[in-house]
């Protein structure tokens, strides 16, 4: 967050850790996933313009393929 000025835009995508029960990717251990939670209440002091937490198809190669569980963000800080 230091790196953006005032006004700046993050956007981000990552695996929840509902993940770990599709096997279709991503990090295979829970201290690497996210907790929707607490992505909430690191990005409460700023601008939320676009959270979505649930289910979207990924097609990315061998190791990202098929139905997978991940956090959306958009932010304004």
């Amino acid at each position: 967050m230091d790196s953006v000025k005032p006004g700046g835009h993050i956007i981000f995508e990552v695996y929840s850790e509902a993940q770990l029960t599709y096997k279709t990717g991503g990090p295979p251990s829970i201290d690497m996933l996210y907790d929707p939670a607490k992505v909430l209440q690191w990005i409460q002091p700023y601008k939320c313009i676009h959270f979505y937490y649930g289910e979207v198809v990924r097609n990315e190669g061998k190791r990202h393929k098929g139905l997978c569980h991940i956090i959306q963000v958009v932010l304004k800080k």
